[in-house]
């Protein structure tokens, strides 16, 4: 009999749930979780005892999940029998069935009506659709950042050719005054070789004038006829001879000239290549900023139409949804209730991680919190986040106390359908991978960041593991010899993973590639930001950072809008 119900409902269109007569449906009782005709949401459904207190929507105001497009599925055929009309659909085969196949090919797979199918496919689509949109808004955002890139990189490479010509016109003119030092002490050099020179000269004229004399002497002597006189002079005559022969020179060449090492390029400079010395830069410019009601903006996630979500539970249980108008937030709705773990799924809507085993869903089209399709059974949920491939990591834990850790301290791994794919507790030696699931993060490559607090001081590390099958890539433990106590956790365009760490005087953002090795850190204080806490990315390419305050005083959290560069 519930083949035969199943079969029958497969093959024609859904009724009123409520009269069973009219296929016209335009409403939706949200407490009894039935589909109405008109005149039943009129009149009969209010007189079912207490349904007075009902909320009854109409299906057009509905997200995705809870809207109903009546299709007529009757014209699908089976097909493996052609000639049957398909009436069910195998979800494990993915393919439609007749009664045939249902009871022999099919049996005991997972059958489903054509309207459930139809509708999960939908929601499907519009996830998908949702993805491609903001895959479209990043590629438009990657544009721009291409452009911003291309304009500070040529301005840089400016740069470095002034640097150039400057540090050569340094080295000429270094050059010139070194040339011109040696030419003026050459220069001075010359002029006391000359007065060298002018001296040794003089002493041979004053020498030829005592040859002169000399000669004259003696040719008076030769020419003489005095005998007496002769004889009276020759000695004094001949001896002033012999002590008047010219002194040899005492002239030296003290200067001399000994060239430089030959030229070297490396006394210009060297150009070093980006992929030979290339730090990591991320450049943060904050474009508005926002003070809030709240001492601490603690979980923080991006909505449809530029809003924003963020929550609080500390010493307050609230969920704020905002709009970033010029000046100020402007304030969407407002709800009380505890979050542990924000996450956007396009398409379907914001998920909630609260104090109870299934997660929440506010549609994007509604206001309404709803049951969602993904529970972690008897634990207690923590923090969630949506992989670019569309799953969702749920960090969860046992009830009870969070210190010391007890019971399962576990991330699971869902598709859209809320089916589980992974597990992930225990390392390969069998000991626990986490205390206390606080944040995640996924890269492109499949690895899997988890922020796990450790104590109730708060002080923190970062699990990477791998998703194909829970293995340890690495553990990070925050800068060495500092205190690490991590906040929020965020997956950068390029794939890189920042994270907050307000604690830490010297630094704010402690920044690391895809495989969990650390690039870089960053101090948000140098541009304002004095205790950043959460963090994301938005569709329209912006970076927002939600801060926190010094306990009691008195301030009030802000939230910077920023853009975000990685250079």
């Amino acid at each position: 009999m519930a083949l035969s119900r199943s079969l029958e409902k497969g093959q024609t269109l859904v009724l009123c749930q409520f009269c069973e007569n009219d296929s016209k449906i335009t409403k939706k009782c949200l407490d009894c979780k039935l589909l109405l005709c008109a005149k039943c949401s009129n009149k009969l459904h209010a007189m079912v005892k207490g349904a007075g207190d009902h909320t009854i929507v109409n299906i057009r105001s509905l997200g995705p999940q809870h809207s109903v497009e009546i299709k007529d599925f009757r014209s699908i055929k089976c097909k493996q029998h052609p000639t049957q009309t398909a009436c069910l659909f195998c979800s494990t085969c993915e393919q439609s069935a007749c009664p045939t196949c249902v009871t022999k090919v099919h049996k005991k797979h997972n059958i489903v009506d054509f309207q459930d199918v139809y509708q999960l496919k939908v929601e499907r689509l519009h996830c998908g659709q949702g993805k491609v949109e903001n895959n479209y808004k990043e590629l438009a955002r990657r544009d721009n950042n291409l452009d911003h890139i291309k304009t500070e990189e040529n301005s840089r490479l400016s740069n470095i050719r002034e640097s150039i010509r400057d540090r050569a016109l340094l080295i000429k003119s270094e050059v010139d005054e070194c040339a011109c030092r040696l030419i003026s002490e050459v220069d001075v050099e010359n002029a006391k070789f000359d007065r060298t020179i002018q001296n040794e000269h003089s002493a041979l004229d004053g020498i030829k004038t005592q040859l002169n004399g000399q000669r004259q002497k003696v040719q008076d002597m030769t020419e003489s006829n005095d005998m007496v006189q002769f004889f009276a002079k020759i000695v004094d005559v001949t001896k002033s001879i012999e002590d008047c022969l010219p002194p040899t020179y005492s002239i030296t060449r003290e200067l001399q000239f000994l060239p430089g090492l030959a030229f070297h390029p490396s006394v210009v400079g060297e150009i070093l290549h980006e992929n030979e010395n290339c730090e990591y830069k991320p450049k943060l410019e904050i474009t508005r900023k926002y003070v809030s009601e709240y001492d601490v903006i603690q979980f923080l996630i991006s909505g449809p139409d530029n809003s924003l979500w963020y929550s609080i539970n500390i010493n307050k249980k609230v969920l704020e949804k905002v709009t970033l108008a010029e000046e100020q937030l402007e304030s969407v709705s407002s709800k009380e209730i505890m979050i542990y773990g924000l996450a956007f799924v396009p398409g379907y809507g914001l998920l909630l991680s609260t104090d109870q085993e299934r997660l929440k869903i506010i549609p994007e089209n509604s206001d309404e919190i709803l049951d969602s399709r993904f529970a972690v059974d008897i634990l207690e949920p923590k923090c969630i986040h949506l992989t670019k491939d569309n799953k969702l990591a749920i960090g969860a834990k046992s009830k009870g106390p969070l210190y010391p850790a007890s019971g399962q301290r576990v991330v699971i791994l869902m598709d859209m359908e809320g089916n589980k794919l992974s597990t992930f507790e225990f390392n390969q030696k069998g000991e626990r991978l986490f205390t206390n699931p606080w944040g995640i993060a996924s890269t492109t490559n499949g690895h899997v960041f988890i922020l796990d607090r450790i104590d109730s001081n708060c002080e923190g590390r970062l699990v990477i593991l791998k998703r194909e099958d829970g293995s340890v890539i690495d553990i990070y433990n925050g800068r060495e010899g500092s205190y690490f106590v991590p906040r929020g956790i965020v997956a950068t365009e390029a794939d890189n993973i920042i994270i907050t760490d307000s604690d830490d005087p010297e630094i704010s953002l402690h920044i690391l590639d895809s495989s969990g090795k650390l690039i870089s850190y960053y101090n948000t204080r140098d541009i304002g930001i004095e205790k950043p806490f959460s963090m994301t990315f938005a569709a329209n390419g912006h970076f927002y950072i939600g801060g926190s305050t010094i306990k009691d005083s008195g301030n009030k959290s802000e939230l910077f809008e920023l853009d975000f560069f990685e250079i």
